[in-house]
């Protein structure tokens, strides 16, 4: 056995991708232990610094449900909510802050190692379902490759995701050894492994539902032969009498879904998320647009974030990603008796499902990627060179198979490949430049020692939500921070009388953007609707036309502009300087800054 395994070509020998996989998963982004803290991040940092922290340790901080950093931004609604249940993701994060202190290269390292877990972990999966080296590590290299993943890997908030899909494998592979072997501690660690899955993230709840569907399609452990209706219908009563399988798993999701309600999780009322539980109709609205565009995100490398920046692209996105799904699902047809292949496209769909609650992103295919890679796998094995060593022994595939076969080694393989080299250094530059924009503020802050810092514009939306948290976290706060605007357009500010002033905007955008929308919860806009605060009163002014956004918002201050204890500071294109409003004439209009230039900003 050992010289038959000497014999092969080395990248037919499991070693290789044992420590290729792994090895890639690291390099491509290995950049990303010298990176820093991210948005969400400067949050765990200023949470985790309060004392009594407003959490419990067993919820985790996903509970937070009051926050000075979002209700001090004027556009918070009553009302808002969004709570979740990651307890193992806080502890984890907590732990690092309190053995290596405010350091990001631990939880960096940590997110790369369990990144390369992952990637082993899929090889490993398809290859005992398949029994086939050379195809399992297709599907690996599909997944370490993929464009989309260096947004989940090197934002340390994003561990969720990482977490909740390592556990799901490695419940999956202990699965797959019970049903090979009936091993009473593979079922317990099945079992065990799900529950902690549970706890990073709610995407986990897909893993038993993954359980029963490969225990139905392939009730040995691996794909024996492929099926058909008479065989499905025998693998299902089948499956029904091997209720040790497949029940336990559906009880844990069951006791999962009753104790996340009881105790008030997953209660969203914000227009950054649509609740499926509770606004089912709206939720089928939101998946008919942004289901397609995850296809588009999936088998292209087109980024979905882009939608985020360019709302009015949604629907031509959407109908591109409708139509390259169907081809893909021309090219797929001829694989519709595998059981891995059957297995993967159900459980594809199934995993999109819950990242689809909010608007379709790079992070929310993590875990769909795993069921997409080998569903791009398969296709890609049916091209000539391929097909002749991971399948000699099947039947050339139809023309339209192999056509799109070739065009993912060009449209997704390749790009892949280069996009995922490149990304990580872009995606620093771009995360960072928000902190490093808001820190040009600290001097003048130290300067000042004011009581109150008022941020009139940004450079573009990046800032809507974190300007508090990383003022906070670089002073060494407290400090009380209300941030005014932070959207691309031309903004400007006129001067009212001797406490108050309107600023004003020539386009939508200002909360309507998706950043400043994660605040909101829909209520109405109207010309008149006041937003109370502690230091100001907020007024709409003007609407844009169909009333989704405002134009023009007046400030009335509870103290004169002169009081010394305010700190207005403007954007000016390159950083954060003080500007004396009360040294403005009453109706004076001065232009604040111009960030129409989205590209410039982020």
């Amino acid at each position: 056995m050992a010289n038959t395994e000497k014999s092969r070509p080395i990248w037919e020998r499991p070693t290789f991708a044992l420590t290729a996989l792994p090895l890639l998963a690291f390099l491509l982004n290995i950049s990303f232990l010298k990176a820093g803290f991210y948005a969400d991040d400067f949050f765990f940092l200023n949470i985790f610094g309060n004392h009594p922290q407003p959490f419990s340790w067993w919820k985790g901080l996903w509970s937070i449900e009051s926050y000075p950093g979002f209700e001090q931004l004027w556009w918070f609604e009553p009302g808002w909510t969004a709570s979740f249940w990651r307890p193992l993701p806080s502890l984890i994060i907590q732990g690092s802050i309190l053995l290596f202190g405010p350091n990001p290269f631990p939880l960096h390292l940590l997110s790369l190692l369990l990144h390369a877990g992952v990637t082993v972990s899929l090889y490993w999966l398809v290859r005992r379902l398949t029994g086939r080296h050379l195809f399992a590590f297709l599907v690996g290299l599909v997944y370490v490759t993929c464009e989309d993943h260096p947004l989940t890997v090197g934002w340390i908030a994003t561990i969720t995701d990482l977490l909740a899909v390592q556990f799901i494998l490695i419940s999956l592979l202990c699965h797959i050894r019970w049903l090979k072997r009936r091993s009473k501690s593979a079922l317990i660690g099945s079992l065990v492994a799900i529950v902690v899955a549970l706890g990073c993230k709610e995407t986990a709840s897909v893993a038993p539902l993954a359980i029963f569907i490969l225990t139905f399609l392939m009730p040995t452990g691996q794909e024996d032969y492929d099926v058909n209706s008479a065989a499905l219908r025998d693998r299902l009563t089948r499956a029904a009498k091997d209720w040790l399988s497949w029940l336990p798993p559906a009880a844990v999701l069951v006791c999962y879904l009753v104790f996340y309600r009881a105790l008030g999780f997953g209660n969203m009322n914000t227009l950054l998320y649509t609740n499926p539980l509770t606004h089912f109709n709206e939720y089928l609205g939101h998946l008919a647009l942004h289901l397609p565009i995850m296809w588009l995100g999936t088998f292209s490398v087109w980024p979905p974030f882009v939608l985020i920046i360019f709302r009015d692209i949604i629907p031509p996105m959407a109908i591109a990603g409708g139509v390259l799904f169907l081809v893909w699902l021309g090219a797929l047809w001829p694989f519709r008796y595998r059981p891995v292949a059957l297995w993967a496209f159900v459980l594809y769909l199934l995993a999109l499902l819950p990242q689809l609650s909010t608007d379709a992103s790079e992070r929310g295919l993590y875990f769909p990627m795993i069921f997409a890679s080998i569903l791009i796998a398969c296709v890609l094995s049916s091209i000539g060179p391929m097909a002749r060593r991971i399948y000699p022994d099947l039947p050339v595939h139809p023309r339209l198979t192999r056509i799109v076969g070739w065009m993912a080694v060009g449209t997704i393989l390749i790009p892949g490949i280069i996009i995922s080299i490149i990304r990580p250094a872009l995606m620093d530059e771009a995360f960072a430049r928000t902190e490093r924009e808001l820190v040009t503020a600290i001097p003048h802050v130290e300067q000042r020692q004011p009581e109150d810092i008022i941020i009139l514009n940004a450079s573009g939306f990046g800032p809507a939500l974190y300007s508090w948290d990383i003022l906070n976290y670089h002073a060494q706060g407290p400090l009380d921070v209300w941030l005014l605007s932070a959207a691309n357009g031309v903004f400007s500010l006129q001067r009212e009388d001797d406490s108050s002033f309107v600023i004003q905007t020539d386009r939508h955008g200002w909360i309507d953007n998706w950043f400043a929308r994660v605040m909101r919860t829909g209520e109405p806009l109207y010309a008149g609707r006041e937003y109370e605060t502690r230091v100001f009163t907020a007024t709409i002014l003007e609407l844009v036309d169909d009333g989704s956004d405002v134009l023009s918002v007046r400030f009335d201050l509870k103290r004169s502009l002169d009081d010394p204890g305010w700190l207005f500071l403007r954007w000016n294109g390159k950083a954060f300087e003080p500007l004396d409003i009360a040294g403005l004439k009453v109706g004076e209009t001065i232009e604040l800054a111009d960030t129409s230039d989205i590209w410039k900003s982020m």
